[in-house]
């Protein structure tokens, strides 16, 4: 019976070495895995209010809040702007000096008035999500070798550049077009240069949309509406300020371009693209021109704005036309039809 006992104390004290041996092997083994219970984060909620709110910071969708100072500026510039044309048609014999004081006065204060009583725009990137993104492979897919992105949008630049080569191609023509001056030349020659890059850019634009390809498309653009407010300044108020002026309107628009690009505001490039649409009427009412059919010129920025409108309903075109064609194609359309009615203008105008 000692003997089993003995057998029996020797056994646990054998098992007992064992184990204390494994349990050692095991501790100093280099691929024991570890297996380790995190306590859950508490801050998560926190970082992501965090990461909310930046993406707030840098979200360009944001409404732009309107102030009751920044109404009453506009109504206020807008009753000035009327009363000085209502004079000017009561008053036929206004001078032409102080036709050229006001243009210059009210575009200081439409600048003064962007920058005080605006608040800064920058450029949405939504802007880029155009409603027809079908690119040439879908429609036709015998062409797999051409991969044209968004290309109704990119084709539609196309009458840009035929209205342009046409325009410049007037003055290779026997038949020479009315000037009076060297300068109107020069500006009509160089709005159709500017419509032949306004294809170039905008359809490079259209291929890959970004805000770096989207200066090439605005670029050419703000040349053209420089050129058309320094024409009518020439034609309507006078020679000599249209001439002088023209340079600056040319370097306001590049400038216009370039601010919106590095400072992400668009407020000098909205004031460079609206105001020729606003002051064309105004020059038409308040001052006569050498020329007939300037009504054309109203017959364009009426185009024009409707080219506008049919950019900002992209999507409720597409989803109205069934998804035939969107606004923005719309849109490059009917602003190439704004320039060839001046095309056809200039064809067709005597002097007075």
């Amino acid at each position: 019976m000692s003997d089993y006992n003995n057998n029996n104390s020797n056994t646990r004290e054998r098992t007992n070495t064992v184990k204390e041996v494994d349990r050692e092997a095991a501790k100093s083994s280099k691929y024991t895995p570890k297996v380790t219970i995190e306590k859950p984060n508490r801050n998560v909620p926190a970082d992501f209010k965090k990461k909310r709110q930046n993406m707030n910071k840098n979200d360009h969708s944001v409404k732009i809040p309107i102030h009751y100072s920044t109404i009453m500026a506009a109504i206020t510039c807008i009753i000035l702007t009327a009363s000085f044309c209502y004079y000017c048609i009561i008053h036929e014999h206004v001078s032409s000096m102080a036709k050229g004081v006001f243009l210059i006065l009210s575009a200081i204060f439409w600048c003064f008035f962007m920058k005080v009583f605006v608040p800064p725009f920058p450029q949405d990137q939504s802007y880029h999500n155009f409603a027809d993104r079908r690119s040439l492979r879908a429609i036709i897919p015998s062409i797999s070798f051409m991969k044209i992105s968004n290309v109704f949008d990119v084709l539609s630049n196309l009458p840009f550049l035929f209205v342009g080569l046409y325009g410049l191609c007037l003055f290779l023509s026997p038949k020479n077009i009315v000037f009076l001056t060297s300068f109107e030349k020069l500006g009509w020659i160089i709005l159709f240069i500017s419509s032949v890059f306004v294809f170039i850019g905008s359809s490079y634009y259209h291929l890959k949309p970004s805000n770096t390809t989207l200066v090439w498309d605005r670029l050419p653009m703000t040349v053209g509406f420089s050129s058309i407010l320094g024409l009518l300044i020439d034609e309507r108020i006078n020679p000599s300020l249209g001439k002088f002026l023209y340079p600056f309107l040319l370097a306001a628009g590049f400038a216009s371009c370039a601010y919106w690009y590095y400072r992400d505001d668009l407020r000098p490039y909205i004031l460079i693209q609206f105001f020729p649409m606003i002051y064309i009427p105004i020059l038409i009412l308040i001052s006569p021109s050498v020329y007939s059919q300037t009504i054309y010129y109203v017959f364009a920025c009426g185009l024009y704005t409707l080219a506008k409108l049919c950019e900002i309903a992209d999507k409720q075109i597409f989803r109205l036309t069934s998804k035939t064609i969107s606004g923005h194609t719309l849109k490059h359309i009917f602003s190439a039809l704004a320039i060839a009615v001046m095309v056809y203008m200039l064809q067709t105008r005597v002097v007075l």
